[in-house]
């Protein structure tokens, strides 16, 4: 006798029959990693981004210069990164901590190493604190004051003195920059990678022949 019993089962299918799309996470690239999580809590951002609107209302309130986000970004150091596109290699420039590879964003993409490595090396300069700065107005003879973190260091005289306004910070911002390099050896070896192998031997023995000269006096 055949058994009359009607299967009540639901129509769908069983639950573990469902093929349940995989996360996007789940389906990037083999070998590509997961960018690195942040070590501080969504609490602690939201106050430190409560903070930062505090320090645009009212700076003076905390006796302090509010760091904008793009300054907190470059503050580097950065690294070169290689990268295959269709149209041939390119070099970012990016965080070394956040490799184009782990799903990292670049700074900027050149199609030229050597600029790339230019890039990298000043980027954190232009987040650093000012140093340099010249006197608004001239002194006796015509002569700008230099100061350095509000320091008196030299008088400026000659074709210098006679620079505009906007010359004179643009001279300001290179001594910034040079004296960045001079105190960030990674940053400076940058540069001197960006020379390149053919002029790096030139480079040496101008700076051995100075080195010399300096010792013998």
């Amino acid at each position: 006798m055949q058994d009359q019993t009607q299967d009540t089962s639901p129509s769908h299918p069983s639950r573990s029959s469902i093929s349940v799309p995989r996360p996007v996470e789940a389906q990037r690239p083999p070998g590509r990693k997961r960018p690195p999580a942040s070590a501080f809590s969504e609490a602690f951002q939201a106050k430190l981004r409560r903070l930062a609107e505090l320090l645009r209302e009212a700076p003076a309130r905390f006796g302090l210069e509010p760091v904008t986000e793009g300054e907190a970004l470059l503050s580097g150091p950065f690294a070169v990164e290689p990268f295959e596109r269709r149209d041939g290699m390119r070099y970012a420039v990016v965080m070394p901590d956040e490799p184009i590879a782990a799903g990292g964003k670049a700074a900027a993409v050149y199609r030229e190493r050597e600029e790339a490595l230019r890039l990298a090396a000043v980027l954190p300069a232009v987040a650093a604190p000012r140093v340099y700065h010249l006197g608004a107005q001239p002194k006796a003879h015509g002569c700008f004051t230099l100061h350095r973190s509000r320091r008196f260091v030299a008088h400026l005289a000659g074709g210098v003195s006679r620079l505009s306004p906007e010359r004179r910070r643009t001279l300001a911002t290179h001594l910034d920059l040079a004296r960045y390099l001079a105190a960030h050896p990674a940053a400076l070896a940058l540069i001197l990678e960006s020379v390149g192998p053919e002029a790096l031997p030139v480079l040496g023995r101008a700076l051995a022949r100075r080195i010399e000269e300096a010792l013998t006096g």
